[in-house]
């Protein structure tokens, strides 16, 4: 999955930033967020059912969820130098912690 940031106020779009997530197994990419330093995805695997693919059945016959794996949140940070600092040890965060350019956590 690519994920790309455009400045979008002039005459033509100006590309900020552009992120490659590699997920793990089928999935359909519907729930994200944004907020105003990430972009987060949430990866909810499906496994699909390939003959009933191949013979032309509808998405909600040959998609079915995944029950025996984990769903998934990708952390994507903003632009950089926009990013607020990261939350002090007294506010709850690990000391050190803070998320690399692409953080996954599994649920």
């Amino acid at each position: 999955v690519k994920v790309r940031e455009y400045d979008l106020k002039g005459s033509d779009p100006i590309l900020l930033q552009e992120h490659t997530i590699r997920l793990t197994g089928a999935a359909v990419i519907h729930d994200c967020l944004l907020t105003p330093n990430w972009f987060i995805i949430i990866h909810n695997p499906v496994r699909i059912h390939l003959p009933k693919l191949a013979l032309g059945y509808g998405i909600d016959d040959f998609l079915l969820p995944d029950a025996g794996a984990a769903s998934t949140a990708y952390l994507v940070p903003r632009r950089q130098d926009q990013l607020a600092p990261a939350p002090t040890p007294a506010s709850g965060a690990a000391a050190g912690k803070k998320p690399g350019p692409t953080s996954r956590y599994a649920t």
